[in-house]
């Protein structure tokens, strides 16, 4: 199967390392709900899972970052740590998991 260019996404999604708007310090906390080899999983991951839990996360921004190993990590930030905590306990109660990552993890 031919892969899909993935330098041309025209969706809202985040990349870590682009240019953005700085969290405050204290809505800096993210959740990490999942990580996938392929870029295209993990943008459509991300839709899926702002869709299913918008008012969660209402507050956060969506973000894709590749780490040294390959896999494109999928993260809701720019959130409180109670926004954070409060919005993966909703994840986790739809059997969703997620994983709250403190600042500068």
């Amino acid at each position: 199967m031919a892969s899909k260019d993935d330098s041309d996404d025209d969706d809202d999604t985040a990349v870590k390392g682009k240019k953005g708007k700085k969290a405050k310090p204290e809505a800096a906390w993210s959740i990490q709900v999942g990580a996938f080899k392929e870029k295209s999983l993990a943008s459509d991951w991300v839709k899926s899972v702002k869709m299913r839990f918008d008012d969660a996360l209402a507050e956060s921004k969506s973000e894709i970052s590749k780490n040294e190993n390959g896999w494109y990590r999928t993260r809701f930030a720019a959130l409180t740590k109670e926004q954070a905590t409060k919005a993966c306990k909703s994840m986790e109660a739809r059997r969703l998991d997620c994983m709250v990552i403190k600042p500068d993890a």
